[in-house]
């Protein structure tokens, strides 16, 4: 197979993939949203289908920071924060997630609390860590360019 050049067969060959992606991922939901509705939630979870929607919307989550890190046009943008910002940002939702699962719960929650408010952290300290990233990255091209 040759690869394409004609850049409108490109773009063509885009819009089908993106047509392609939201129909699976429609479709993935339903059977997902079905199998909420008539198991609970629990048998929704253990469905490896659930793991293959979660990754997918990860993926493009991740996918989407780059786009979103080049069109920001913010001071921001031009000069990051320093990263303790973003590590006390995700170290106090981490708190606060803990704290509430430890207050809601009263018995054995130490350990619940622990590790929902470790995984909150860990999840919101892997993007924060790659926007800063980013933008640091294109800070420092656009000093270069300068």
């Amino acid at each position: 197979m040759r690869p394409i050049k004609d850049e409108r067969l490109v773009m063509q060959n885009l819009k089908n993939i993106r047509l392609a992606f939201g129909v699976q991922s429609a479709g993935i939901a339903i059977i997902l949203l079905y199998t909420l509705v008539k198991y609970g939630l629990e048998e929704m979870i253990a469905q490896p289908i659930w793991i293959v929607f979660m990754l997918t919307a990860m993926t493009l989550g991740y996918a989407n920071l780059r786009i979103s890190v080049d069109m920001d046009r913010s001071e921001t943008a031009r000069k990051p924060k320093p990263y303790l910002y973003n590590l006390i940002l995700a170290a106090g939702a981490g708190i606060i997630a803990g704290g509430a699962v430890w207050f809601s719960q009263p018995e054995n929650s130490m350990r619940d609390a622990l590790i929902v408010g470790g995984v909150v952290f860990v999840c919101l300290l892997i993007p924060y860590s790659i926007v800063y990233y980013l933008q640091r990255k294109k800070a420092r091209d656009e000093q270069e360019e300068d």
